[in-house]
């Protein structure tokens, strides 16, 4: 249950009627609003945060093998009168740049996602995540962010994603990608309630709700 103290207030009724309108200027006393024990649990954020990075990569694979076979087909139909010898070594020559075309997909995909769709690539998109500079929750991530976080999941791929444990093992659940860029994720239902809280022009006072965003410890403001 949501418990809220106002320092002057004769009556409760009266004061739940005002905080649905804004109220500055209504009291110069601060108020405070402290969030209900049933708060997101960061488990189940991180578990999406798992299921949006294997979508991801799942369409990163389609997308390269999609560009494999489509210049196959442009083989077989622009250079048809190439003997099927000649063909199989440009299949085979293409298999050995495959690892090439592969990279470049990748950190292609992860980058323009983040830098030309606010934070968001189509994984977090289905799982209702969004990735966020550590500075703000209402700024969009740089291109150095974008590149760095791209870097970092990168190198978590390539050498086995290993680095991606840290996640499971910090409470926080941030990871080697959050450190590394400077940048951590939210959930959009944690960016609604920060809004919200904004908004009302109250204060969390349970800054565990969002422990991935160092910015909620900012959210204390008093009412004018």
């Amino acid at each position: 249950m949501t418990k809220i103290f106002p320092s002057e207030c004769l009556f409760r009724p009266l004061f739940d009627y005002f905080l649905r309108w804004p109220i500055s200027g209504m009291m110069n006393e601060r108020q405070t609003l402290t969030i209900p024990k049933e708060k997101v649990e960061r488990r189940s954020i991180l578990k999406r945060r798992v299921y949006a990075f294997t979508l991801d990569l799942t369409l990163i694979f389609l997308v390269n093998k999609a560009l494999h076979l489509s210049f196959m087909s442009f083989v077989d139909t622009y250079f048809f009168h190439f003997t099927n010898q000649i063909k199989s070594d440009i299949s085979f020559n293409l298999l050995s740049i495959q690892f090439l075309t592969l990279t470049l997909v990748f950190n292609g995909y992860f980058f323009l996602s983040y830098y030309l769709n606010k934070g968001q690539s189509p994984g977090k998109i289905a799982f209702n995540l969004r990735v966020l500079p550590n500075h703000s929750t209402s700024e969009e991530l740089s291109a150095r962010e974008c590149v760095t976080r791209t870097m970092s999941y990168f190198i978590c791929w390539f050498v086995g994603f290993w680095p991606f444990a840290l996640s499971f093992i910090r409470k926080d659940s941030k990871g080697f990608p959050d450190f590394l860029s400077n940048s951590h994720v939210c959930s959009i239902e944690e960016l609604e309630m920060l809004a919200s809280l904004e908004d009302s022009g109250l204060s969390a006072t349970n800054n565990d709700l969002f422990p991935e965003d160092p910015v909620s410890i900012r959210f204390s403001r008093k009412v004018s």
